[in-house]
């Protein structure tokens, strides 16, 4: 019964004008920062590590735009789902273009840091290429059923982290994409190297991206979807990167952070601020959230 009225919300959705949607996906984050605590203690923590100048009033500000902001996206993106991405051309514009014509026939990953509009980032470039996306499955049986639903209502193909890396693997070396969002925290061990990000010198950061360049030839061409004022994303692509990767880990994980930290400059109230991103630290070094999260 969850699942139907799920469903049924995606068919209002799908009629519902673009202004009604924006005003419900604010409330929904309103309502979010609100209910969620933990969610927004976290916010609230991030923010302070990464951006220490600011006061608690203005920490405060910036949570609350985060939310909205997550509000909005995930409607735009369920009416994505609902319409098919009928109207997806223009509502979600692609700048730079002409990097996607020099790419060739080989594999290709697009580096995707986790701003709200990364899925529809994601569906944009399936516009114009042949091309898979990475995800981290969820927990819930719903959800994942939603998920595998809206993989096949929009013709897309997915792995997630249950999937074999050799699916990966074999899926770039056949010539295909990827779209691949590598900026979480990355668990301890040989995968992990510690990269400065904006206010944390010592960063976890996956070498996973570097590992997957290397092992099947492919262009690494970063992009970042944000968010328009007016309503609508535009995905911005980047030339694609040039000795990458080097065959040193730490330089290329310092090279993605660098860029991570340029793309959130632009619109930092759009990034994923909601998930605990420092919470693996080096041998001996003090937590950075406290024992319920924060």
């Amino acid at each position: 019964m969850l699942y139907r009225a799920v469903l049924l919300f995606l068919e209002v959705l799908r009629w519902l004008p673009s202004r009604a949607r924006a005003l419900l996906g604010r409330m929904a984050g309103w309502a979010a920062h609100s209910l969620v605590s933990r969610r927004r203690e976290i916010v609230m923590r991030n923010l302070e590590l990464c951006f220490p100048r600011l006061d608690a009033d203005a920490r405060r500000q910036f949570a609350r735009e985060n939310f909205r902001a997550a509000g909005v996206s995930f409607l735009d993106f369920l009416w994505l789902i609902a319409t098919r991405m009928k109207e997806g051309r223009s509502f979600i514009r692609l700048e730079g273009g002409q990097y996607l014509k020099q790419l060739g026939d080989g594999p290709v990953i697009f580096l995707a840091p986790h701003f709200f509009g990364m899925i529809s980032g994601f569906l944009r470039i399936r516009l114009e290429r042949e091309a898979a996306v990475f995800m981290k499955e969820p927990h819930s049986p719903l959800s994942r059923k939603f998920l595998r639903d809206s993989a096949q209502r929009l013709q897309v193909v997915y792995f997630s982290n249950r999937d074999p890396f050799s699916r990966v693997l074999r899926w770039l070396k056949e010539g295909n994409s990827l779209y691949y969002l590598p900026d979480v925290n990355a668990p301890p061990g040989g995968g992990t190297v510690f990269a400065p990000l904006l206010g944390v010198e010592e960063a976890a950061t996956m070498t996973s991206l570097s590992r997957l360049a290397r092992a099947t030839g492919a262009l690494v061409l970063p992009c970042v979807t944000y968010m328009r004022e007016e309503g609508g994303y535009t995905l911005h692509l980047h030339p694609p990167w040039r000795d990458f990767p080097t065959g040193d880990d730490l330089a290329d994980a310092r090279r993605m952070n660098r860029f991570l930290e340029e793309s959130i400059k632009q619109a930092p109230s759009e990034y994923f601020w909601l998930h605990r991103r420092f919470k693996t630290r080096p041998p001996g070094a003090p937590p950075l959230y406290g024992p319920k999260g924060c």
